[in-house]
């Protein structure tokens, strides 16, 4: 359960940290890719709206300050880098095709597997990193909702570990490759 926690706090964190680059560099929300541009203002406003994971519930009025704020950072052609980094607490192979489509990253996997092949070292069947990454959410879904761990063992949690922090590195490597095109296209 913590290795898919961990996981699904880098996807957050790195989508975050690697879109603000694109803010940081001053570059124009209308100067972004359709798509990218399209997403990012869409959830910026959702995210304002609805709230995230700490104001869901909250009251209209208590939301309606950074609503305002975020209809002023769109009037003056920007974004909310954290709109685009939601996983809907759910970090799966779906999860992670949604979050690079939603910036102009498809086919994510087929992207990231010679990345992910460099660093774990060996070779694996097509398809391997989402089918390890959605087997690793059903075995956290497994011991959230029925508290049966036993069938982890000990070699397979650092395989696991391992498993994930190749995968987030390849990923973060695909992510800001994509962040560093963007920006070099408009400067």
């Amino acid at each position: 359960m913590l290795t898919v926690a961990a996981f699904e706090k880098f996807l957050r964190d790195v989508f975050e940290e690697e879109l603000d680059h694109i803010r940081q560099a001053g570059i124009a929300a209308s100067a972004l890719p359709t798509k990218l541009r399209v997403e990012a203002a869409f959830a910026s406003l959702e995210l304002a709206i609805k709230g995230d994971h700490a104001s869901k519930g909250t009251e209209r009025e208590q939301r309606l300050n950074n609503i305002l704020a975020v209809a002023a950072m769109l009037s003056q052609d920007s974004f909310d880098p954290k709109a685009l980094a939601a996983t809907n607490s759910n970090p799966d192979s779906l999860c992670v095709k949604r979050m690079f489509k939603s910036v102009g990253v498809y086919e994510v996997f087929q992207k990231v597997t010679p990345k992910f092949l460099k660093l774990w070292g060996k070779p694996e069947v097509s398809g391997f990193e989402a089918q390890k990454l959605d087997g690793l959410l059903g075995s956290r879904h497994q011991v959230a909702h029925t508290a049966q761990a036993l069938h982890i063992s000990r070699q397979e949690l650092t395989y696991n570990t391992r498993f994930v922090e190749v995968l987030a590195q390849s990923l973060q490597e695909v992510l800001a490759e994509h962040v560093t095109e963007i920006i070099c296209s408009v400067l």
